[in-house]
């Protein structure tokens, strides 16, 4: 599936929203499998959830400000922040009354999608962290939209893009001391 067009829905635009065909055989035994991304513009309150999602969804607020509820508990945000959408837990997240709001978001699973975001200092109980410059994380995002209409090697290029947002993310954490060093007690030298 390729680009759609853009959609009008409660002032909402969704700019694009990206899906990609599997090129290989769905694993639950991947690192990290990509399942869709997409923008979203909007200037009214609509609220997502809640709901359970069964896979991760990294947001990135472009701008405008809003609200996320999850675990129980209200965090308020603000252009320049990533907030994470765990798997079965309970999320909502809105704009803030009488403001508008946009943000991109990605959406994937794997066996190691915990531990890769816990190195970019998020996980359940902290799902907001701030993205001193979003120039990258939206050419990152726009490097998406075009991978997903590569028939040939789409599904890899998607997959490297999310492997680089994630990279960025646990850079910042690292420089920011935000996020714990990756553990490297099972390596070995024959």
């Amino acid at each position: 599936t390729g680009c759609q067009q853009p959609v009008n829905a409660i002032n909402c635009v969704m700019d694009r929203f990206e899906s990609s065909v599997p090129f290989c055989e769905p694993s639950s035994g991947l690192d990290l499998r990509y399942y869709y991304c997409g923008t979203l513009e909007c200037d009214q309150e609509r609220l997502l959830g809640p709901a359970l999602w069964v896979h991760w969804r990294l947001h990135f607020v472009l701008s405008g400000r809003g609200r996320l509820t999850t675990g129980g508990k209200v965090r308020e945000l603000q252009a320049g922040q990533c907030f994470l959408i765990a798997p079965d837990v309970l999320t909502s997240y809105q704009p803030e009354p009488g403001t508008s709001w946009a943000y991109y978001w990605v959406a994937f699973n794997g066996l190691n999608a915990q531990a890769h975001l816990r190195r970019a200092g998020l996980s359940v109980d902290e799902p907001v962290i701030g993205i001193a410059d979003l120039a990258p994380v939206v050419a990152g995002f726009e490097r998406m939209f075009s991978a997903s209409r590569q028939p040939g090697s789409g599904d890899l290029r998607l997959l490297a893009e999310l492997y680089q947002l994630l990279a960025l993310l646990a850079d910042t954490a690292n420089a920011t001391g935000a996020a714990p060093h990756p553990r490297h007690d099972n390596l070995y030298v024959t």
